[in-house]
């Protein structure tokens, strides 16, 4: 008969055998014993975290010394006196059974029972000491996967420049980056991961990074990442990172966007992060679906992001990409020009220039059609567009030249995005009421 134990303590579940009901007691006339199953219990648990980065259970510490729960409770109690580790104490585990007949070979699994126990975990002056006398051991492993073994926790944040995004931004043939205003999730193109070699995979895979977007007191942006998945990024990618480290950063007090990552991240929450882009991404789609003939041909640019420098070249380079959204280039002439005939019930000879005797243009038939629906939408659509023409000429036909302030033009942009999805959100609730949806 074989007896096995189960024990959750946060890590990869365990299973262990645990032999014969012989227990050492560990009492007051044991005292030398005391210690020396402190010391080992101590390096079980520095090796147990650099194996998992997570603490050890009183359940483990029993099975290996052969000792009751509660005494080897008693012992991680003892070394957290000593400032030597920190205890998760009086948790709940479940443990299950399990009997084995060598006659029959088949198993009896008992029903789950809750244990309450301890977790332990080494204190970081412990952990730094192992990792400095292991050093050229550890090099290797990177500058994240290190700071785990130097004691910080697994869901720690660790902020960084946002310009540390834009070689991801840069090459999205090869790094798919769901980007908003609260965050996003950075990996590498599943069609990248399916063409390299498991050597290759080893020098540039990873699996993903969750990271957050942060506001700072002087107004600027910046980046989270939890250490765990930076831990799993290659020794290339993690120097990388940490590049753009920045320590003790000064938050403001209260940060919507951060608040949002957070209860998704640590909450497990469904949360909206109502971002400019893709709300207007959907309005788009929704305008479409509400006329006889879809007038945007795209529905998305995938090269539409939020600037990773707060610079002017930068945010024209931004608006570009915004206005081939929106723009000319990606409106359908001759969809436009049937709908103002026929749902509009517009005369076709308000689609010639009655100086020049040339058709209208793209964005003039449009207009022709807003100021139908709604005169007020369509001169503000005509302001917007225009504004936006304007930077599109900066950044696409013109030198620019540097320019310093103190001018966030991040939050310029998302301002942009936001008016422009504010103009395609009345465009489309006049459409549904003219329709009478």
């Amino acid at each position: 008969m074989w007896l096995f134990n189960i024990a959750n303590c946060g890590n990869p579940t365990k299973l262990g055998c645990i032999g014969a009901k012989k227990y050492i007691s560990v009492g007051e006339n044991n005292e030398l014993g005391a210690i020396s199953m402190e010391k080992r219990l101590l390096n079980i648990a520095v090796r147990h975290w650099n194996d998992r980065f997570t603490g050890i259970s009183a359940l483990d510490i029993a099975e290996k010394f052969k000792i009751t729960n509660a005494d080897a409770m008693k012992l991680m109690e003892s070394l957290c006196q000593k400032g030597d580790g920190t205890i998760n104490a009086n948790v709940t585990l479940y443990q299950v059974n399990f009997k084995f007949d060598k006659k029959t070979k088949a198993a009896k699994i008992s029903d789950p029972e809750p244990v309450e126990t301890h977790i332990f975990f080494p204190s970081k002056l412990i952990l730094k000491r192992h990792f400095e006398r292991n050093l050229l051991k550890y090099h290797k492993d990177g500058e994240y996967k290190n700071k785990l073994r130097r004691g910080f926790g697994q869901i720690a944040l660790i902020y960084f420049d946002i310009k540390v995004l834009s070689k991801y931004l840069d090459s999205k043939e090869c790094y798919d980056l769901n980007d908003d205003v609260t965050g996003g999730v950075l990996r590498l193109q599943h069609s990248v991961v399916t063409k390299i070699t498991e050597e290759e995979y080893d020098e540039i895979g990873f699996d993903k990074i969750w990271y957050g977007k942060r506001r700072l007191e002087s107004g600027e942006t910046i980046i989270s990442a939890i250490l765990i998945d930076l831990s799993k990024l290659p020794f290339k990618e993690q120097s990388y990172w940490h590049g753009f480290e920045i320590d003790n950063p000064l938050f403001v007090q209260y940060d919507s966007d951060f608040a949002k990552f957070v209860a998704r991240a640590y909450d497990g929450e469904w949360v909206e992060s109502n971002d400019p882009i893709e709300n207007l991404y959907k309005e788009i789609e929704r305008i479409n679906s509400l006329l006889a003939k879809p007038i945007f041909i795209k529905t998305a640019n995938p090269y539409l992001n939020y600037p990773t420098n707060n610079s002017f070249k930068d945010f024209v380079d931004a608006n570009s990409e915004l206005y081939k959204i929106v723009g000319p280039d990606n409106l359908n002439l001759n969809n436009l020009r049937s709908i103002y005939l026929t749902s509009f019930k517009g005369n076709v000879k308000n689609l010639v220039h009655k100086e020049s005797k040339r058709d209208l243009s793209t964005m003039q038939v449009l207009l022709l059609i807003l100021t139908k629906l709604d005169a007020q939408i369509g001169e503000t659509f005509k302001k917007n567009w225009t504004e936006l023409k304007e930077y599109r000429v900066e950044g696409d036909h013109k030198i620019t030249q540097p320019k310093k302030g103190t001018e966030n033009y991040i939050d310029k942009f998302r301002m942009l995005c936001e008016n422009t999805f504010q103009i395609l959100k009345s465009i489309s609730e006049s459409l549904t009421e003219k329709s009478g949806a």
